[in-house]
C-alpha cells in the first residue's frame, strides 16, 4: 500500500512544488505542466490558473503527479452521453485510510483532493479504463 502525503500546503508551497515538477515532467509552450499516463496514452494538463481556482482543496497536493502517471484506477465517462464530446476522468491513487483523486475534463485537471475510503465510490463512475 502506498503511503500518501496527507499534509496541507500553503499557496506558496504549492507553487514551489509545481515549479519542481516542471523541471521533472513535460511543460507546454504556455508553461503549463503536462503529466503523462502511458498505459492510456493520455496527456493531462495542469492549467496555470489552477492554484487560484482550487487553492482550498490542497490536502495531499504533493501526490498529484503520481496519481496521474501511476494511478491504481482510472475511471472515465462522458459529461453528456448524448453529445459524447467532453470526457471526464478520475485518476485514483490508493492510500491506507485516505485515497487521492485527480479529476479531469478533456485532459485538464479540474480538482485534486484527498478522499476517505468511505467516500471513494462516488468517484468510481462510468467505465474503468485501468486498474492495478
Amino acid at each position: 500500500m502506498k503511503e500518501l502525503e496527507d499534509e496541507k500546503h500553503s499557496l506558496f508551497q504549492m507553487s514551489m512544488l509545481i515549479d519542481e515538477w516542471k523541471e521533472k515532467y513535460h511543460v507546454n509552450k504556455n508553461h503549463e505542466l503536462i503529466l503523462q499516463n502511458k498505459p492510456t496514452l493520455a496527456n493531462v494538463r495542469l492549467p496555470n490558473n489552477y492554484l487560484h481556482k482550487n487553492h482550498i482543496l490542497n490536502r495531499g497536493f504533493s501526490n498529484l503527479p503520481e496519481a496521474i502517471t501511476t494511478p491504481d484506477e482510472i475511471w472515465s465517462l462522458w459529461k453528456d452521453p448524448k453529445s459524447q464530446r467532453d470526457v471526464l476522468r478520475n485518476y485514483i491513487l490508493y492510500g491506507e485510510n485516505v485515497n487521492y483523486v485527480v479529476s479531469t475534463e478533456n485532459g485538464v485537471i479540474t480538482s485534486a483532493k484527498a478522499v476517505v475510503n468511505s467516500r471513494i465510490q462516488q468517484y468510481r463512475k462510468g467505465l474503468i479504463l485501468f486498474k492495478l
